[in-house]
């Protein structure tokens, strides 16, 4: 055992009891070569798979892909179980299981929710800097990303944003460029759009916000691919919502092995194509997976993967000595979760009309489409075609003095279609009813036979859809496995199952065989214990950086942190204090501890919430009076109460330095004034926060500042009169504290500059929009809300 490998054990001697339980769970069920069965050690997960032994594992892995034991004495065993994740642009968290003959891996995926709120469908929204050639090179426009779509408006005011700029469909986005070495801040997008030509890119503020949006936006594609798949499929989310891998151990032609982030071990492997029979997609062209690699994530450390090498050479021996030819099959099944569109063969169409039709309704896939002439009821008639497809009932129309129309719903959410008897000359309505309260279109046919034979053709296509669904899949798997004795039904294979990123295998020429009841990626790999150990496996903050957008995991999850203190500094009345005792509560449900530095009046009811309390500030009624008598931080404030001000401050930053020694990462609301420069002696992360803009901006003038008379320039004004002014009457103090007590160099306003330094806007979005010329280094954040602000309050009897 080497220095490294001592020294991580010995750092897992010295965690808490609670960490440890990472590294019980990750080496559950390990065995060594001669296959002693070791004691399964794996806390529990849900009510079927904490029951389940290894030989149970083991065989349900076996009625899933089929087995590959070569005679009645090889038997398949179970080596270990880990947590582990699929690795491309994207991540995606599962289970992985080596056995003696193969290596598998399972993930829950996210249902898809078409039906949330439109508000709750923004997944990223910021400013971005668009470049594109022409007079007007440069543009700051407000970008939001959607469940399907990204967007650009004027800016993030509610007004502005009913009136998008332009809208780019996930769908027409073909890739992701890699991160520019020359740009860092530049994202470039390959589409098929003709709104997003390829010498037009955004440019961020910064590195960082340039690579989180590019991982978010990655992370939307690939799930809008899952979305549309479902909603196109007959399939059922419990059929659809999984991704199942399994590789024959003797397909793999090399591996390596290399840490990562000294959480995890990657392994690397290179398969090889089966020597004994060539496998074919559904459109019959040949696919040869030689060289082909796969990169999967484990936990486990140490030794995880020493002795993979010596199984894959004994699988490869079993193979060879065979006394049946055998096949074994690299199984990728990523479900409705295509990563790369699946290829279809090449429709030959010699009607201008029909391809006219499938481009403008996005129905290129659709082996047949059935159309005619109609118009459309509405204010305004509008004549186009009425079209009919496998999957959709569509309506399109183009003319010069209005905008295309354009409708098309999926059959699952058509109800059917019936005539609609209309009283003028060579006119035979029809009625198109919908699902879920949407109100019914009408359109109009110039012939009756024609009415007649689109409402049959309708009627067939809702009833076909309806006979061939498929049922949702709801029995369970006892603890005594009783479903996995069950027959297979052939009929389960799943479409997409022969799609995977950088590796493409179709599945055998038999159908893929699937486990009846929950399936084994459920019982295997449930959701519900992918977001657990999400929510409780620490990572260091200089690791999120390098992950990957994880796309199983709901948004509202957080990766766990290591552990550190945080110390809020801030000064002023309640409503000051008030929201960090909100987000204290928080953080320390996390795992952290936290300290909040402000005046001593509230000490009792801030340690009464469970939070730390150190005093600086001095006597906030005094601080407040002087408020109240000359503005907070007006020019008055300094001019009138100067003598008193610059006393109350040297016992400030005293009592700010002395508090805040001991922070890992420093907040501060900016009217404390000192937390920067302790941060800056510290070396330390450091964001401010506050619950009014303080932010330089023309859309509105600085709330200590209000000019008679709001223009862009003016507002802009403020906010560097202000700053001036707030220096110029403190910049003494401060850099004659920052030389004795922090022993640093003085410093101006150039290295104070407001632009510089990270900002967290406790107020809602809806309330005070993020303007356009704030960077990607202020987040307005939503309120922080403290439920039941007073410690054993009552209310009196005359209120009940």
């Amino acid at each position: 055992m080497d220095e490294e490998e001592e020294a991580e054990l010995k750092e897992k001697e010295e965690l808490p009891a609670e960490d440890k339980t990472d590294e019980e769970l990750t080496a559950a069920r390990v065995s060594e070569l001669d296959l002693k069965e070791a004691e399964r050690t794996q806390p529990e997960r849900s009510t079927s798979v904490s029951q389940l032994t290894p030989k149970e594992i083991v065989r349900l892995l076996v009625e899933e892909f089929g087995p590959l034991a070569t005679s009645d004495f090889d038997e398949e065993r179970l080596i270990f179980e880990m947590d582990g994740a699929y690795f491309q642009e994207i991540a995606i968290l599962g289970m992985i299981h080596l056995t003696t003959h193969r290596l598998s891996f399972h993930a829950s995926l996210l249902s898809t929710r078409p039906d949330l709120l439109p508000e709750r469908q923004i997944i990223k929204r910021g400013p971005v800097t668009l470049h594109r050639p022409g007079l007007r090179r440069k543009r700051r426009v407000w970008l939001e990303l959607s469940h399907d779509m990204l967007t650009t408006f004027p800016s993030g005011n509610q007004e502005d944003r009913i009136r998008p700029i332009r809208s780019v469909l996930l769908s027409s986005i073909k890739q992701i460029l890699p991160e520019d070495p020359k740009n860092k801040r530049a994202l470039r997008i390959v589409s098929t759009s003709a709104e997003l030509p390829g010498d037009k890119f955004g440019e961020f503020d910064t590195e960082e916000s340039a690579r989180e949006w590019r991982r978010e936006i990655q992370g939307a594609v690939y799930i809008y691919s899952h979305s549309r798949a479902v909603y196109l499929s007959r399939s059922s989310e419990d059929e659809a919502n999984g991704v199942r891998i399994s590789i024959p151990l003797s397909r793999v032609k090399s591996f390596s092995t290399r840490k990562f982030l000294k959480y995890a071990n990657v392994i690397s492997l290179e398969l090889s194509s089966s020597e004994v029979r060539t496998t074919r997609l559904r459109s019959s062209s040949e696919i040869d997976i030689e060289g082909r690699t796969l990169e999967l994530c484990g936990v486990l450390k140490l030794h995880a993967w020493d002795d993979f090498g010596e199984l894959v050479e004994k699988a490869k021996e079993r193979e060879r000595n065979a006394s049946m030819a055998a096949s074994p099959k690299v199984i990728v099944d990523f479900g409705e979760l295509s990563f790369v569109e699946q290829r279809r063969e090449t429709r030959k169409v010699e009607d201008d009309k029909e391809e006219a039709i499938r481009i403008a309704l996005s129905l290129g896939y659709e082996s047949e489409i059935w159309y005619a002439r109609s118009r459309i009821t509405r204010s305004i008639a509008s004549t186009g075609y009425f079209v009919v497809s496998t999957h959709y009932i569509g309506f399109w129309t183009k003319g010069f003095s209005i905008a295309d129309v354009k409708y098309r719903f999926p059959i699952n959410r058509v109800v059917g279609a019936r005539p609609n008897f209309r009283f003028l000359p060579r006119t035979f309505g029809a009625i198109l009813d919908l699902k879920e309260g949407k109100p019914s279109m009408f359109f109009d046919f110039s012939t009756q036979e024609l009415r007649d034979e689109v409402i049959s053709r309708v009627t067939a296509a809702v009833e076909k859809y309806h006979v061939q669904a498929p049922s949702i899949l709801s029995s369970s798997i006892s603890s005594t496995m009783p479903g996995l004795t069950q027959s297979v039904t052939p009929s389960h294979s799943r479409k997409g199952s022969s799609t995977f990123g950088p590796l493409v295998e179709s599945p055998p020429e038999t159908p893929m065989p699937m486990s009846p009841g929950l399936g084994a990626t459920q019982v295997l790999s449930p959701l519900s214990y992918t977001v657990a150990r999400a929510t409780t496996r620490r990572l260091p903050r200089e690791a999120l950086r390098l992950l990957p957008k994880v796309i199983n995991l709901p948004e509202s999850v957080v990766p766990r942190m290591d552990a550190a203190h945080y110390v809020c500094l801030t000064i002023g009345s309640r409503g000051d204090v008030q929201p960090y005792i909100a987000l204290a509560q928080e953080l320390i449900r996390n795992g952290h501890s936290v300290t909040i530095v402000t005046h001593a009046e509230y000490k009792e009811w801030i340690e009464g919430w469970g939070v730390r309390h150190r005093t600086a500030g001095g006597d906030p009624g005094a601080l407040m009076k002087l408020s109240v008598e000359h503005k907070m931080f007006s020019p008055q404030f300094f001019k009138e109460s100067i003598g008193n001000f610059r006393s109350w401050l040297d016992d400030l930053l005293v009592d700010a330095w002395e508090a805040c020694k001991d922070a890992d990462v420093l907040l501060e609301s900016p009217s404390a004034m000192a937390g920067v420069h302790i941060a800056e002696a510290l070396n330390i992360p450091y964001f401010r926060t506050f619950t009014m803009p303080w932010t330089k901006t023309t859309q509105f003038p600085h709330p200590f500042l209000s000019p008679p008379v709001e223009m862009a320039s003016f507002n802009a004004s403020t906010y560097v009169l202000f700053d001036n002014i707030f220096w110029t009457a403190t910049s003494g103090q401060i850099n004659r504290w920052r030389r004795n007590t922090l022993h640093l160099e003085n410093t101006d306003m150039g290295h104070l500059a407001q632009s510089k330094i990270p900002f967290i806007y406790n107020f809602s979005p809806s309330v005070v929009p993020k303007p356009l010329d704030w960077g990607d280094a202020i987040v307005v954040s939503g309120y922080w809300f403290l439920d039941n602000p007073e410690l054993n309050w009552t209310p009196p009897d005359s209120l009940l």
